[in-house]
């Protein structure tokens, strides 16, 4: 049954009111193939969007720029060319807009990035929705804040690697933490005053035993410097200047084996023969001299 004027020229209107600028734009440069009643809405629906008239309609660019937001990044990847649907095609573009109006925004999306593979009535009906929804717009936000997030999260993992590495520069034992005393003419004398340091309860270490360099905790620096400023006492020289015979590793009791392990130092030296598994221990320095 042929429709009525009015019932196409409402079918019309409500046709040109779903498209894009640009897709009007395009139907406008075929204006003398349309019916009369279609030049007429054509008309009306351009004039509404100040698009101009369909025989000298304003550029495409700047219609475009005065129709639309500065911002639309998913409405790039939709097609902008449209040349006027067929039938067959504008009743798919109706059935695919009754369906994706049911869909979330997630799926919309994911349909978005294959959108060249859709139909062109798929492809327009999707378009529609999406820019309804405002949806191209949230997906480059979204998109900011996962790169952001990412950025931080690397900033992040980059900021306690360098601290792991920083503390394990500065573990105990490293010179870091050590500072020089003094330097001494002969090894004899930095002796007597490392020795001096040791009664007093100061650690202290050759920086460079050929230089004879002692050093100290950056804590401890002036109580250092005050100690071995005073008189070596008499028994640490006549120490220093004793001859230690030098020590004769122990043989196995038992096996007569030499080269034994050193186990343990409390109250006095307790070796293993690693040869017949034998144990034995020192005689205390108070039983030797008894």
């Amino acid at each position: 049954m042929q429709e009525s004027p009015d019932q196409e020229w409402r079918r019309l209107s409500e046709h040109y009111a779903g498209m894009y600028d640009g897709e009007l734009l395009e139907l406008a440069r075929g204006y003398n193939d349309l019916t009369e009643l279609a030049q007429q809405v054509l008309r009306d629906e351009m004039k509404k969007r100040g698009l101009g008239e369909p025989l000298a309609p304003r550029p495409r660019a700047a219609a475009q720029q005065a129709s639309k937001p500065a911002t639309q990044p998913m409405r790039a990847a939709l097609p902008v060319e449209a040349a006027p649907l067929d039938p067959r095609a504008e009743q798919d573009r109706m059935r695919f807009a009754a369906h994706y109006s049911t869909l979330d925004d997630e799926d919309l999306l994911d349909l978005a990035e294959d959108i060249e593979s859709l139909t062109r009535g798929a492809q327009l009906a999707l378009g529609q929705e999406l820019e309804r929804r405002g949806l191209g717009e949230m997906r480059a936000i979204t998109e900011a804040q996962d790169e952001e997030e990412t950025d931080a999260l690397a900033r992040a993992e980059e900021r306690m690697a360098a601290e792991e590495e920083s503390d394990a520069e500065s573990e105990p034992g490293e010179l870091t933490w050590k500072t020089e005393l003094d330097e001494y003419a002969t090894r004899a004398e930095a002796l007597q005053r490392m020795e001096m340091l040791r009664r007093a309860g100061i650690e202290s270490w050759f920086l460079n035993p050929e230089t004879y360099r002692v050093s100290v905790a950056a804590d401890q620096l002036e109580d250092a410097q005050r100690i071995v400023a005073q008189p070596v006492p008499a028994d640490i020289v006549e120490q220093s200047q004793m001859t230690v015979p030098e020590y004769e590793m122990p043989t196995c009791p038992q096996c007569r084996t030499a080269d034994p392990v050193l186990i343990d130092t409390e109250p006095s030296n307790k070796w293993l023969c690693e040869s017949c598994g034998h144990e034995w221990s020192e005689p205390a320095a108070a039983d030797a001299q008894a």
